[in-house]
């Protein structure tokens, strides 16, 4: 059985389903895509995302369709059936990750809003039983080029404590009790 991995060599379960190319109904194609192995794969334009989930689903993969604008095309998140299983038979358990030090008065600063966020902001995050990272889930809020670029060359921390709410990307805040610096 096949386990996808990221460059990190960790099980990467997900792929993305989407039409490449003019994306306002004409031209393009479907294209399958991740950021793990997992081999890319396509589809001609007039072949409805239902039976690329079908088909899909033959290669041991499980897809759920969302429609995200009207008159854009649906949009397929495919998640390894093989993969999962493999992260979910570890003891995984979930936590969070902080990119970056701790802010010294125990409060993330939201710099657009200028004013503190409720405790520290991180993301979700599930972990082996070896306390490696497998996951990170990052809110779609956060999604951008300036996040990825804010995170990649900062320290990277698995943090303990009180969920106490929610940032301004709807990351979770934490009143923190623990730290433990990772490698990522």
């Amino acid at each position: 059985m096949t386990i996808y991995r990221d460059p990190l060599g960790q099980p990467a379960p997900y792929a993305t389903i989407s039409v490449t190319g003019d994306t306002y109904g004409i031209g393009g194609h479907w294209y399958m895509h991740s950021a793990s192995d997992a081999p890319d794969r396509r589809w001609d334009r007039d072949v409805s995302i239902e039976t690329i989930c079908a088909e899909l689903s033959g290669w041991d993969w499980d897809c759920v369709i969302t429609y995200p604008h009207i008159g854009r095309p649906p949009v397929a998140r495919a998640t390894h059936r093989t993969t999962r299983a493999a992260i979910d038979s570890s003891c995984v358990s979930n936590g969070y990750i902080r990119y970056g030090d701790l802010p010294p008065r125990g409060k993330s600063y939201n710099y657009r809003d200028n004013a503190y966020e409720a405790g520290v902001s991180c993301y979700p995050a599930e972990y082996d039983d070896n306390g490696l990272l497998i996951r990170v889930d990052i809110p779609a809020e956060a999604h951008s080029m300036q996040c990825y670029q804010d995170i990649k060359d900062r320290p990277a921390y698995r943090l303990y404590g009180d969920l106490i709410g929610l940032g301004s990307d709807g990351e979770p805040c934490l009143s923190v009790t623990a730290i433990e610096a990772i490698n990522v």
